[in-house]
């Protein structure tokens, strides 16, 4: 779907409503708009050839929405599937299971199996939810907390999580990830002489639904043959990974399950992918660490309108919290993911209060004309890479940074 030339949209995907839907909504503020914890988002103009605003940019496109949409035709409930289709699905579930992981669970994993799925079963009877959830205020802000009931939270851990653990996570995607702490992140990063660093915007809760539906079904691609069982079990583990909010009238990631991390790194992939080799090929260094993006350089005299070109891909696919974006250069001491780095020394600070050294990046500097144009001159409205096989060759003269 392609948004009118000139205009501003918010897209948004409903499938847990009656008759599910693809609406695109005009922003009421054409140029940034306020998230529930204050974080202003901006939202781009559409350009001719390409995806307007975030939700259908270039390198996550919505390619299943039709399969989706045909999922949730059939039940609103993940609960009703697994209560008609809870042999399908212990068996696609085990069948799916890494090879080390069914080893480890000897003969008793699909005896738990079945315990766990008659215990998210029995919730139904109950009139229970499978996430508990409440409004929590943390570091100033309001969040929207989600915490899988007891039965699903092990069903997540224990057989959702190693499936999930199955598809590639980039090299410098290090948030979250076994073997990796900030400070280890940082290193990469050493010599610093400039430094671009931004956050996603309230990250889990707009990674919605069709994104991780998408995920799943591209994952069981070469694993599930017969065309609606692979539909069945993406579905039914979209439905139990994600929480619906009220405020976006939305399924996306929640804030508290114990997937919701491994499951966003993964799914990020093809983006970290291309900012990777744009990096390279520039000459730059890049890292995430979940919802934070750095990118940087030895040199002191980098132009930050050439590495800011990053921004505008990311925000192609999410929004990004314009307070939060922060340019450093040639200064004794850099401030990054609530550490200080004074040469290549790497301490351990408050994040907040490193924060509050930094003076943000002005927005007007980072929506920039020579960026939308490089999407534009870039994508050419093809069909962009699959996951895990991204490649910009020849394309060396119009990268964004």
């Amino acid at each position: 779907m392609y948004a009118p030339s000139g205009r501003r949209f918010r897209i948004f995907v409903d499938c847990m409503s009656m008759g599910s839907r693809l609406d695109v909504i005009p922003s009421e503020n054409p140029d940034l708009e306020i998230d529930t914890d204050g974080t202003p988002t901006i939202f781009l103009s559409s350009v001719p050839l390409v995806p307007g605003a975030y939700f259908t940019g270039p390198w996550l496109p919505m390619s299943y929405a039709d399969e989706l949409v045909k999922y949730f035709s059939e039940t609103r409930n993940p609960l009703e599937v697994l209560e008609s289709k809870k042999e399908i699905i212990l068996k696609t579930l085990l069948e799916l299971l890494p090879l080390d992981n069914q080893l480890s669970m000897l003969d008793n994993k699909q005896e738990r199996l079945e315990v766990l799925l008659d215990d998210l079963l029995a919730l139904k009877g109950e009139r229970k939810h499978l996430y508990q959830r409440w409004s929590q205020r943390i570091n100033g802000k309001v969040r929207d907390i989600s915490i899988p009931q007891d039965s699903l939270e092990h069903l997540l851990i224990e057989y959702v999580k190693p499936i999930i653990m199955e598809a590639p996570c980039h090299s410098q995607c290090h948030g979250g990830e076994q073997g990796f702490s900030p400070k280890k992140s940082l290193s990469r990063h050493l010599p610093l002489g400039t430094v671009l660093s931004f956050d996603l915007a309230n990250a889990f809760k707009n990674t919605h639904i069709q994104y991780v539906f998408d995920f799943y079904y591209t994952l069981f691609e070469n694993k599930i043959e017969n065309r609606e069982i692979r539909r069945d079990i993406a579905g039914f583990l979209t439905s139990i990974s994600t929480v619906y909010y009220s405020d976006t009238q939305i399924s996306a990631l929640p804030v508290g399950s114990p997937i919701s991390i491994c499951l966003f790194n993964r799914l990020f992939y093809p983006i970290d992918e291309v900012l990777h080799i744009c990096a390279l090929k520039k000459g730059l260094r890049y890292t995430r660490w979940v919802d934070d993006i750095t990118i940087s350089a030895k040199e002191t005299n980098r132009n930050p309108e050439k590495i800011c070109g990053a921004i505008s891909m990311v925000r192609r696919e999410f929004p990004i919290a314009v307070n939060k974006v922060f340019f450093q250069q040639n200064v004794p001491e850099f401030y990054l993911l609530g550490h200080k780095i004074i040469g290549n020394r790497i301490t351990k600070m408050n994040k907040e209060k490193s924060k509050d050294k930094l003076v943000p990046l002005d927005p007007e500097c980072i929506a920039t004309e020579r960026e939308i144009e490089w999407i534009h001159e870039v994508y050419m409205g093809e069909i962009p890479p699959n996951q895990g096989e991204c490649s910009l060759e020849g394309l060396e003269e119009d990268l964004p940074f």
